[in-house]
This record gives C-alpha cells, structure tokens and sequence, in this order.
C-alpha cells in the first residue's frame, strides 16, 4: 500500500511488539493517548509477522535472518525500516511496546537540532535499575566507553539524516565493518560507516527500570521482572495504575488476557486482576491467595536463573567472535 499518508501530521510513533505483547503493548498505547495534545499517529511493528500497520498503512518488511536471530526480540531490526518507510522524510520516534509514557511525546522533539540523524539516551547517563547496569549495560564496551554507546529502545530518528536501510547493515555486519553488538547499541563504528550524527536524549526519555524525578519514560526492560509476568518488580503497584487504566479504558479485552496467560505473557494474578475489573467482581487477588502467591514467586525464580545464564552467554558468545 502506498505510504504518502505516513508523513502528515505530527510526531510519528513506531512500537516495536509481537504477538505477546498485546497487554504492555495496550497499556503503552493508553499512556500515550492520555498525555499528548493530539491524536497521534501510531505505528506497530510485528515482530513476528515483519509487518508495519498503522493508520491507513500496511506494508510486510523484509529483514534478513541474521538480523531475527541473534537478539532477544523479533522487532529487534525493524526499527531500523523506519527511515525508510517514511521515505527519508521528517522525523519519526521508536519506542519499544515495553514502555509507559508520562509526558506529551511531542515535547521529545525540543531542543534537537535538525543536525542529527537519530537522538537516543547514552548507556552512560541512562538512568537504570541497579540490577540491569551490572548484568547489561556495564558489560557493553570492554573499555568502559559507555558514552558512545546509546539505548535504541526509544529513538528520535531524523529520517532525512538516516542513510541506511536493512540490507545495508545487513551486509556491512557480514562484512565485519561493525559487530552486532556495536549495530544494536548504537556504537560508533556502525555510526561511522553511515555518517550518522548522534545527539543525547535526556536520560528522563528512557528510564530503565526506575522511576527518577521528571521521568517521561519509563521502560520495563529486565525480562526477569516485567510487571505484567511477576510480582517482584519494585514498580509492580506504579505499573499496574496504567493497567488498570487501560482496561477501565476498554483498551483491554477478556479475550486479549486469557491469550496472553495462555502464552506465558502474563502473570496469574495479572490476569486476575484483569478479568475482577472486567467482570465487575471480587477475584481473590495477589499474595491474599497463596497459590498465586506461590505460583509467581517459583515462575519469577525460573525466569530470572535462566535470563541470567541467557545474558552471560549472549555476551561470552560476542566477545569471541
């Protein structure tokens, strides 16, 4: 489908999200639509389908295996069709479904030059959970140069200043111009081969994991504590606001959360609660029933040994190649 329509308006918005992600994906959305001046246009990119909808647009992308099996999501390269599919024109925000927004995204575009290709949040200033730092980001750069690497789970992209697409870095990574991890952090060898011009997002666009004074994102990126699958996150109650919002919001169906538990996306007492707001009845809720109680606290202990292992390889795995 032709895709003029996609280049109107305001700021443009690209979720990166698959089909378990319907629930964070939702309550994303709500956050969004409560804080901004205007309808805003939305865009998703399937992970699993390698597809962009969005308003009056759909169009399949083709991202070369090497690109949708080395990293942890499926959406991961997709956002980097987007320069693309907005023809090389204007400017166009990614975010990660993963999120809540606590500010009008509009105001991300103040105070950045039209001299930039992308803006995004350096590892170095990116506000983080403690637990996220040491097992991730400090383990980036061997040489600790963390500034020059930068989150690309929300980026402010300059589309006219962006020359690339997916098959271009596709092969620049098979010919060693640039490692992967430096290509999905950002790093200065994969800015240097296609002339991009970084500038810094304020660490407030993308807080990992916590919730600083004045955050305006805040990203649940720790796999072993998202919210909506276990009760040990310490923003557990913070989260659940914007969930219970969005269902209220009829932004959340019975049918979206009996899927989503059905595929491991969800935790019981999410659910639960969930279906008790739906349903306009008293569930018996959270650690008030043992089972459920129990039940999340051995998953999130499962969870959480395997994505520690997990990490460690993915890194071991990198660094000798």
């Amino acid at each position: 489908m032709e895709n003029s329509k996609i280049n109107n308006g305001g700021i443009k918005v690209f979720i990166g999200t698959s089909e378990i992600n319907r629930v964070e994906e939702a309550v994303l959305v709500n956050s969004i639509k409560e804080k901004i001046a205007w309808e805003p246009k939305i865009f998703f990119l399937n992970g699993d389908k390698c597809t962009i909808e969005g308003p009056d647009f759909f169009q399949t992308v083709n991202i070369p295996s090497d690109l949708t099996n080395q990293y942890v999501t499926k959406f991961t390269a997709m956002r980097f069709t987007i320069p693309e599919i907005c023809k090389y024109q204007g400017k166009a925000l990614y975010i990660d479904s993963d999120q809540v927004v606590l500010s009008d995204l509009n105001q991300i575009l103040q105070g950045i030059s039209d001299e930039f290709s992308f803006a995004a949040v350096s590892v170095n200033n990116a506000y983080s959970h403690p637990r996220f730092r040491r097992l991730v980001l400090d383990r980036i750069s061997s040489h600790r140069d963390l500034k020059n690497f930068f989150l690309a789970s929300v980026i402010l992209f300059n589309c006219e200043k962006c020359f690339f697409d997916v098959p271009s870095i596709s092969e620049s990574l098979k010919k060693g111009d640039f490692s992967y991890q430096d290509f999905i952090w950002l790093g200065p060898q994969f800015r240097k081969k296609f002339g991009l011009k970084v500038a810094n997002l304020n660490p407030e666009w993308n807080a990992l994991d916590s919730l600083p004074e004045g955050a305006k994102i805040v990203h649940f990126t720790d796999l072993s504590m998202q919210p909506w699958k276990f009760s040990h996150h310490p923003l557990l109650k913070f989260w659940r606001k914007f969930f219970l919002k969005t269902v209220q919001d009829g932004g959340i169906s019975r049918n979206t959360l009996l899927n989503q538990r059905k595929h491991g996306a969800l935790s019981w007492s999410t659910l639960m609660i969930g279906l008790s707001l739906l349903e306009k009845k008293k569930v018996d809720l959270g650690f008030n029933n043992l089972f459920i109680a129990f039940y999340d606290f051995i998953f999130a202990f499962i969870i959480e040994s395997f994505w520690k292992v997990k990490s460690m390889g993915i890194f071991l795995l990198r660094s000798i190649r």
